[in-house]
């Protein structure tokens, strides 16, 4: 005999109700619903990483040989034939070099390693008759004494150096001043360059005493 709902009491209705849903949590979970779903990956990378392409490379040429074995061969100084000390020598064509006053003086020593003593003042004059400026800041004047020995150059008064430069049509003057004893004067000898580019001319001949 089947009793009906309506005549069960609220508490049996409760009862009935609460069977009921605990039946239906009893089952096994169903194993798609509790995996996570999988991930995707980037093969052969960290993931959420992109791979950094190959970095560009510029191609060097192999080095080549150095130049350090070529060398270049420096003009050879060359020195004319002496002239007489009161003659004209010519170290290039319309440049002529004379040495119009040399005369004997007593030097005093002004620089470091001068030493005051007999001395030969030589006055040396170049004239430009080219049509350009000539440099003279390579210039140089050297002395020989009789015995072969370097006469030391001072620099106090009266030394005067050439200027930088002479211009086409000019001339200019040195004053240089070299101690020799008196017993080396005969001869002397005088060296002039007048450009690197050149060759040196030299006056020789006996100085005053």
């Amino acid at each position: 005999m089947t009793t009906p709902l309506r005549a069960l009491g609220p508490a049996v209705l409760l009862a009935v109700v609460i069977t009921g849903g605990l039946a239906g949590c009893s089952g096994d979970p169903d194993p798609a619903a509790s995996s996570p779903a999988p991930q995707p990956t980037l093969s052969g990378s960290t993931p959420g990483t992109a791979p950094l392409p190959p970095a560009a490379t510029t191609p060097v040429p192999p080095p080549t040989a150095g130049s350090t074995s070529q060398t270049v061969a420096p003009r050879p100084v060359r020195s004319k034939k002496p002239v007489k000390i009161d003659q004209t020598a010519q170290p290039e064509q319309d440049v002529t070099v004379t040495v119009p006053e040399l005369k004997s003086v007593e030097a005093k020593a002004q620089g470091p390693g001068e030493v005051s003593g007999p001395a030969l003042e030589v006055h040396v004059e170049v004239q430009n008759a080219t049509d350009r400026e000539l440099d003279l800041s390579g210039a140089a004047v050297t002395l020989t004494a009789a015995d072969d020995s370097p006469g030391q150059i001072m620099t106090g008064p009266p030394t005067a150096l050439f200027p930088a430069s002479v211009a086409a049509g000019a001339k200019a003057e040195g004053v240089f001043v070299f101690t020799v004893a008196k017993d080396q004067r005969d001869p002397v000898r005088v060296d002039v360059l007048v450009d690197p580019d050149h060759d040196v001319v030299a006056f020789r001949g006996r100085a005053p005493r």
